[in-house]
C-alpha cells in the first residue's frame, strides 16, 4: 500500500440551471454530469492518476449506484475496501457563480460494526 484514504463515497449529480424551482414548479437544466465524489474518494482517484497506488476504505452499498462506483473505480486501479451500508450515498450539486450548493443523502447505518 502506498497511500490509504478513508471516507464517504458519493455519486455526484451536478446540474446547471438558470433558476431552481420553488414550490410547485419544474425547470429545465442546461447541462448535467454524473461522477464520483467525496473528499477521500477524490483524493484517492487523484493519487491514482498521478501514478501512486491508493487503497480506499469507503462506504459501498450493494445497489446499482454502488456497482456503478465499483465499475468507475476499476480502470483507475484503486483498491477498494468496502464498508457495507444499505443504500449508496448520493449528492446533487448546483454550481452558481464560482460557488456551489449541495444536497446530500447518505446511509450511516453500518450493519457490521467496525473492527478495531
Amino acid at each position: 500500500m502506498e497511500a490509504l484514504f478513508i471516507g464517504q463515497f458519493y455519486i455526484d449529480i451536478t446540474f446547471l440551471a438558470d433558476t431552481l424551482p420553488t414550490g410547485d414548479e419544474k425547470m429545465m437544466a442546461r447541462h448535467y454530469s454524473v461522477s464520483f465524489g467525496g473528499n477521500a474518494v477524490t483524493a484517492a482517484f487523484c493519487c491514482a492518476k498521478l501514478g501512486v497506488k491508493p487503497d480506499l476504505l469507503a462506504s459501498v452499498a450493494d445497489d446499482w449506484l454502488g456497482r456503478m462506483f465499483i465499475d468507475m473505480a476499476a480502470p483507475y486501479g484503486v483498491s477498494l475496501h468496502h464498508r457495507k451500508v444499505g443504500r449508496s450515498s448520493l449528492s446533487f450539486v448546483m454550481p452558481k457563480v464560482g460557488q456551489r450548493a449541495i444536497v446530500r443523502c447518505r446511509d450511516d447505518d453500518y450493519p457490521i460494526p467496525f473492527r478495531h
